[in-house]
């Protein structure tokens, strides 16, 4: 399936090439579009690899935009892929985690405890797989069990590579996604259908929120850069 944008080669994307960005950077190769205006998405950039002058690579960040309160039971999804996007306050690196501190958002995950709903019928799945794992014996959160998870409001996970005009599946670029701190269960366990294939970690299940809380929305989430930037 073929990701069609309207992406220049910027000065600034041909420097990303030239410069060898770090490899523990995280950016999105484009490639022109051989016949029609426009580029197609070529994957992740390898900065060992050479890429010839019709590529051009792109920074894969968010940054904050506001802290909108969503109320409890709201139904939610995760964003497929997005683990590699990090994020940007006043063109600085920091974590989820901090930010999330900073608004006073509890660091514990957020969904309703064990709540997994298959997103083709709603009901509740169970199982060891289906239980929220971010809890000790004694009720307090594990270090490194709470991920701040990148989510989409409704009950259908979206995959940022798939095209929005292919089905439900895609997510448009400029569209709201947000964080939310969930579990690494919550974030990443496979619900798969037999009829309705639902490959990728935090694919085939819908979560509800467990409280009313201020979440996290981002702006330019998986925003290209316009021309001259």
């Amino acid at each position: 399936m073929e990701i069609r944008v309207n992406l220049p080669p910027t000065p600034a994307g041909a420097r990303l090439l030239e410069q060898k960005a770090p490899v523990d950077d995280f950016y999105l190769l484009y490639k022109k579009a051989p016949a029609a205006p426009g580029y197609l998405f070529a994957g992740l950039y390898d900065p060992a690899r050479q890429y010839a002058g019709d590529c051009v690579a792109v920074p894969f960040t968010s940054g904050f935009d506001s802290a909108p309160t969503w109320t409890a039971g709201k139904t939610f999804a995760n964003v497929l892929g997005s683990t590699g996007d990090q994020l940007k306050i006043d063109g600085k690196l920091t974590t989820w985690k901090d930010l999330c501190a900073t608004l006073g958002i509890t660091w514990s995950c957020l969904a309703q405890r064990d709540g997994f709903f298959d997103k083709e019928t709603g009901t509740a799945l169970t199982g060891l797989k289906f239980a929220c794992n971010h809890l000790d014996s004694d009720q307090h959160v594990i270090s490194g069990m709470v991920v701040g998870g990148h989510v989409v409001e409704g009950m259908v996970p979206k995959d940022p590579t798939v095209d929005p005009a292919a089905g439900p599946a895609g997510v448009p670029v400029y569209s709201d996604v947000f964080i939310v701190p969930i579990c690494k269960h919550h974030n990443s366990v496979n619900a798969p259908h037999p009829a309705h294939p639902t490959p990728g970690s935090g694919n085939g299940f819908f979560m509800k929120l467990s409280t009313t809380t201020k979440v996290i929305k981002l702006k330019n989430y998986m925003e290209l850069p316009a021309p001259g930037r």
